[in-house]
């Protein structure tokens, strides 16, 4: 009679002692998809590129440094200068030009929302989401719930927008 062999030994003699249990692996899976998604998800959403605002600065939507997140920083403003109207005292004499003004962290496949919008003018920070539709973007600012707040209509800006530098 011959000694009955697991499956285990049969179809994994190297790993021998080891069990990856299903749960384990169909996390490490989900961890996996997600973290990809994410990696892409800024670069595929067709939202990146220069934008005219309301009031005709220039807005420069790109990936954020950190992986997944959708980044704007002005481009151009009709006034330039500094940020006066800071709540800190210590950031006023920084430069409008090329400061980070949104931060989205994540897309759902139509949108970029959980993120911030800073008004430089006003100096104030507010939660924000970001729409597109009919080659427009809706910015919408508010505090607490969406319904609370504004929407600012973006235009599309031909790449050969005069920009300023930091």
């Amino acid at each position: 009679m011959h000694p009955v062999q697991s499956q285990d030994s049969v179809l994994r003699p190297a790993c021998r002692g080891i069990r990856i249990r299903p749960a384990a692996l169909a996390l490490a899976a989900c961890l996996w998809a997600q973290a990809t998604a994410a990696q892409t998800a800024s670069a595929a959403t067709g939202f990146e590129g220069l934008w005219h605002t309301e009031d005709k600065s220039v807005i420069e939507l790109k990936p954020c440094p950190k992986a997944g997140q959708l980044c704007g920083y002005i481009a151009w403003s009709r006034e330039g200068g500094t940020d006066q109207a800071n709540p800190n005292a210590g950031l006023r004499n920084r430069s409008i030009c090329g400061l980070l003004i949104l931060e989205l962290h994540q897309f759902d496949g139509t949108m970029w929302k959980d993120g911030w919008v800073y008004d430089p003018e006003e100096g104030k920070t507010y939660k924000a989401a970001l729409r597109k539709r009919d080659g427009k973007l809706f910015l919408r600012g508010f505090v607490g719930a969406e319904v609370f707040g504004e929407t600012e209509t973006w235009t599309a800006a031909a790449g050969s927008e005069q920009t300023c530098r930091p």
